[in-house]
């Protein structure tokens, strides 16, 4: 039987999600369930506490891949209508749900770990390069007494005490570098993550 291919995707399901809109990760997965509960599934346990985190994941993955297929439909070529049926369009969701849920748990730990060790540190990225140097001489030419803290500033130990301490602080690159920096490599670790979840997604073939 000669058939007709047609691709179905994610625009298909805009009742569900869209593109560029207020994107958040929990009502994106629970369109994947319907009804169920999301606690009874394999999911990440950070979610809500992170929900920004995933929020901004999602925004991402809807704006790149929104007319990207993630399944097809074969339709007999004596049937002129090409309406793809609620069957084939329930049983596409379903297969791309669970491939997307398996990259999600398989990627998350990683990335989520990488994005919150680069949130904690970005606030010191404007700050200035700086190294302190401290330096200690010390003569005794007294008798040695005991001194189980290794203490000998005191009069009864030296006869000579001298203690150097210097701090320098230096600008690595202008504020304008710096925070341009800090930008590029914290929107890479999302792009990164956004890419781990092309393979949800079919590459679309020339019909001809």
């Amino acid at each position: 039987m000669i058939c007709t291919t047609k691709y179905i995707y994610l625009k298909d399901y805009e009742s569900d999600v869209g593109p560029y809109q207020k994107a958040n990760m929990s009502s994106f997965l629970q369109s994947m369930v319907g009804d169920d509960d999301l606690t009874g599934y394999e999911l990440p346990s950070d979610l809500t506490s992170k929900a920004t985190t995933y929020n901004k994941l999602i925004g991402l993955i809807l704006g790149r891949y929104w007319e990207k297929p993630i399944g097809k439909a074969y339709i007999p070529s004596f049937i002129h209508d090409e309406t793809i049926d609620e069957t084939t369009l329930e049983k596409v969701w379903a297969s791309f749900s669970r491939r997307f849920i398996t990259i999600l748990n398989r990627t998350h730990e990683r990335y989520i770990t990488l994005i919150d060790a680069y949130e904690g540190e970005r606030t010191h990225l404007l700050d200035q390069v700086g190294s302190n140097t401290t330096s200690k001489r010390k003569h005794n030419d007294t008798p040695q007494n005991p001194n189980t803290a290794d203490v000998y500033e005191g009069d009864d130990y030296i006869t000579d005490f001298t203690k150097f301490e210097t701090e320098n602080k230096t600008d690595f690159a202008t504020k304008m570098q710096r925070l341009n920096e800090l930008n590029q490599l914290y929107e890479d670790k999302f792009d990164e993550w956004v890419n781990e979840f092309h393979r949800a997604f079919l590459e679309e073939q020339p019909l001809w």
